[in-house]
């Protein structure tokens, strides 16, 4: 993860971040989350033998899971944006100081 706060977007964001450096910081998102899910999901989930869970998981168990899943996005989002919120009002009184 550190290796995208060095990305060209994350640097130029502000002072104008190209459409090429944005889709490259987008392929480099995702190749975290493959990343995971070859790490710390395989050792999780995946069995030599059998499928993966979510393969032979009943639909109501996947919607159930699905639920969860998009709470989850939801509180993770909400801490970023009240982070967000703290950090813009920190800089905001730093500013009018």
């Amino acid at each position: 993860m550190s290796s995208l706060a060095d990305h060209t977007a994350v640097i130029r964001h502000g002072a104008g971040v190209y459409s090429e450096d944005l889709a490259d910081f987008v392929r480099q998102l995702a190749d975290v989350a493959a990343t995971r899910i070859l790490t710390v999901g395989d050792e999780q989930y995946n069995d030599p033998i059998e499928p993966q869970k979510f393969e032979t998981a009943t639909i109501e168990k996947y919607l159930d899971e699905l639920v969860e899943e998009v709470a989850d996005m939801f509180a993770y989002a909400s801490i970023i944006v009240l982070k967000a919120i703290a950090l813009k009002r920190t800089i905001d009184e730093g500013t009018s100081a």
